[in-house]
């Protein structure tokens, strides 16, 4: 994880009862699956220009065992 990254996890918001979250930009997706893994009952839209970083986000999604609640486009 870049250093950017790792500040943001470690600062990342109380998503309790958010409902739904759109990881805009996803990248490989440590921010929406972080967020998924933190509230099981969030929604997560993972979503990015390029179509091999959504499928890197949901690679890492599924390898971190979170609940399937999530949409990748």
């Amino acid at each position: 994880l870049d250093v950017g990254t790792r500040f943001f996890l470690r600062h990342l918001p109380d998503t309790g009862g958010l409902g739904r979250v759109v990881d805009l930009g996803c990248g490989n997706g440590v921010v929406g699956t972080a967020v998924a893994l933190a509230d099981p009952d969030a929604e997560v839209l993972f979503t990015d220009e390029s179509f091999q970083a959504v499928a890197s986000a949901e690679a890492t999604y599924r390898a971190n065992g979170a609940a399937e609640r999530a949409e990748f486009r």
